[in-house]
């Protein structure tokens, strides 16, 4: 629909949806994705699918590697100390990655897809959660990397210092 005149995109409108878009019409940056005979609808699903199908698979990868570390810790005892920080820092970041991109991402899509009414408020506070995503992962690479947590620990905790001056004046 790249090339389709802006006059095409509102007949297109009009037409897929009555009435319901026509206040917007006069919007210069007016854009509408139309259904395309249901093409629309079948490339969400198909996404929805592919997503829900890589979830399962990451969540295998993790539980595998869960597992993987788990079987290393029991050989060595050294390990045991990185391999929990690195386990919770692991869990915390996969799950922060499932709950707050994969999901909103897939459940706007099957709501797409399947054509589900009164979701307009469920798709903008999912949209609000993916933008919180960013702000959570730096601050759990902050947390659970020690150079990190250190430095920032050191910039609320520093002692505040006096700087005493002292003023001498000498006649001759």
């Amino acid at each position: 629909m790249a090339s389709t005149s802006a006059e095409a995109i509102r007949e297109l409108a009009a037409k897929e949806s009555p009435g319901a878009l026509d206040e917007f019409f006069s919007e210069s940056t007016f854009v509408y994705a139309g259904e395309l005979d249901g093409l629309t609808r079948t490339v969400c699903f198909v996404c929805a699918l592919f997503m829900t199908f890589i979830l399962l698979v990451f969540i295998a990868s993790v539980i595998w590697f869960i597992f993987q570390v788990l079987k290393l810790v029991k050989t060595d005892v050294h390990l045991s100390q990185a391999s929990t920080s690195l386990l919770i820092s692991s869990a915390v970041q996969a799950t922060l990655f499932v709950v707050f991109l994969f999901m909103p991402i897939t459940c706007m899509l099957i709501s797409w897809a399947y054509c589900l009414d009164n979701t307009a408020n469920i798709i903008n506070a999912l949209v609000l959660i993916m933008s919180i995503h960013g702000t959570l992962d730096m601050l759990t690479t902050l947390y659970f990397v020690v150079p990190y947590r250190n430095y920032i620990v050191s910039l609320f905790s520093r002692k505040q210092t006096h700087m005493v001056s002292i003023n001498i004046s000498v006649r001759f």
